[in-house]
């Protein structure tokens, strides 16, 4: 059955919840201890350290001080108070959950970057809240797969977004079957539930929609063997379970370098899209 706007609402409602029951000092966000973070193996972000240190060069290129960034799914906003923190970029966050929207203005608030921080909670098929060519900058980490199932969202985002704007994307990456396979049995062995939206993986679908609506479609694919961190997520803190994921990434380097075709097979994917073609 196909999931609605709606349950999926409810399902991230309840989810982040909980973080407006956390006190000030706890939702500050510091710039140097989330990249602290990513080098900490008992921290969460440790697993997605190299994809995440990409794309956090990523949006550094692209000069965001005083630009007016769209923090794209944003969940608890920890991308967007780091545009807001680090690269003092005007942020608005949107969610499909209130409580996600509000959580990331109270971190904002403490993070002392309110000033430069809005939100808004809504349905990304309906983003008419915005004036056309409103941000400089889009940006999705891991959401544009759960909103490009509803009609309207891809032209409400292009809609948004300046001619001459980008479009920064981390994103979980899809054409490898087995690496599917693998992730649906792990939904299903942790039951998660349905209205958590990851039935649809961002693939080469995805970018062929990208590549008719921008000029420049940069992809970075990352993790292939090295995707074999997933079941030994957890165990980072030992120094054997580091020592088998460096391997796997030297190897990694190896295998693309001699057969780069091979890098649609990969795990995870960074992508920056720019300058929308003039039919968009």
């Amino acid at each position: 059955m196909a999931l609605t706007v709606a349950e999926e609402k409810a399902y991230y409602e309840r989810q982040y919840a909980r973080f407006l029951q956390v006190s000030p000092d706890d939702l500050r966000f510091c710039p140097t201890a989330f990249l602290r973070d990513l080098d900490n193996p008992r921290k969460e972000v440790y697993e997605r350290r190299a994809l995440y240190a990409a794309t956090l060069a990523a949006l550094a290129r692209l000069d965001l001080s005083g630009k007016h960034v769209l923090d794209y799914g944003c969940g608890t906003g920890d991308f967007g108070l780091w545009m807001a923190t680090a690269e003092s970029a005007n942020v608005t966050f949107l969610d499909l959950s209130a409580n996600a929207v509000a959580v990331c203005l109270l971190r904002a608030e403490a993070s002392g970057v309110a000033h430069l921080c809005a939100g808004e909670a809504r349905d990304a098929a309906n983003l008419s809240c915005f004036p056309d060519a409103s941000f400089d900058v889009v940006y999705g980490c891991a959401s544009l797969h759960h909103t490009l199932k509803y009609p309207g969202a891809w032209r409400e985002l292009l809609r948004v977004l300046k001619p001459d704007g980008a479009l920064v994307l981390t994103e979980t990456y899809g054409n490898n079957r087995l690496l599917n396979v693998l992730r649906r049995w792990n939904w299903r062995r942790s039951n998660l539930p349905q209205e958590q939206g990851e039935d649809v993986i961002f693939d080469d679908t995805h970018l062929a929609v990208l590549r008719q609506s921008f000029t420049t479609v940069q992809v970075r694919p990352m993790h292939l063997l090295a995707m074999a961190k997933r079941p030994l997520r957890g165990r980072y803190d030992a120094r054997w379970v580091r020592a088998v994921l460096s391997v796997l990434d030297a190897a990694d380097r190896a295998l693309l370098w001699l057969f780069p075709r091979l890098k649609r097979y990969c795990g995870e994917v960074l992508v920056v899209a720019s300058a929308r073609t003039p039919s968009v």
